[in-house]
């Protein structure tokens, strides 16, 4: 039996912004710009991105639309006008590229999208164990930092219990009061 030497991701990992810039400076593909951008964006889990449609996307009302595939509740991601303009431009890149081609704009699965994170940090430069789920822990402590409320993060990103939320972020010392 071989011995793997791959650690994992510690619970309450996330990336420093420098990670996130480099990361993006490494990633080329216009479908991998936009996984990455929405990974960074909405927090999304990477079973949800995975399972996004051209369908679920609405560019009239900014929102992306996902039914989770453990609660069979429907989530609606606003999409931040900061990066609205980055990602409408990387969709219509890609409409016009892969749209007859597949119904999921991501059709891969969210071990592959798990894997891509993984590369990609490696090309940065960002030597130590990491993993999708961070860039879901990153956003969260982001809109917390930029003063957003714990319950409309805990909408946003589909996190039911207030209690779990607030264990993502370590910026919370009290508590994780509003």
């Amino acid at each position: 039996m071989r011995e793997t030497t791959t650690k994992k991701a510690a619970k309450n990992d996330f990336f420093s912004d420098d990670e996130i810039t480099a990361i993006r400076k490494v990633v080329k593909d216009s479908r991998d710009r936009l996984l990455i951008l929405i990974g960074m964006e909405f927090g999304m889990r990477a079973s949800e991105v995975s399972q996004i449609e051209w369908s679920n996307f609405n560019g009239d009302q900014r929102t992306i639309r996902i039914k989770s595939k453990t609660t069979g509740i429907h989530s609606r991601y606003k999409l931040p006008s900061n990066s609205w303009n980055h990602i409408w431009k990387l969709m219509n890149e890609l409409i016009a590229k892969h749209r007859s081609s597949s119904l999921r704009i991501f059709p891969i699965s969210h071990r592959t999208i798990n894997r891509k994170i993984q590369r990609y940090a490696k090309v940065a430069g960002i030597e130590r164990p990491v993993n999708w789920h961070m860039l879901r822990r990153s956003h969260i402590l982001r809109a917390r930092a930029s003063g957003e409320s714990w319950e409309s993060i805990s909408e946003r990103t589909g996190i039911a219990h207030l209690t779990l939320i607030k264990d993502y972020s370590p910026l919370s010392k009290e508590g994780g009061s509003s």
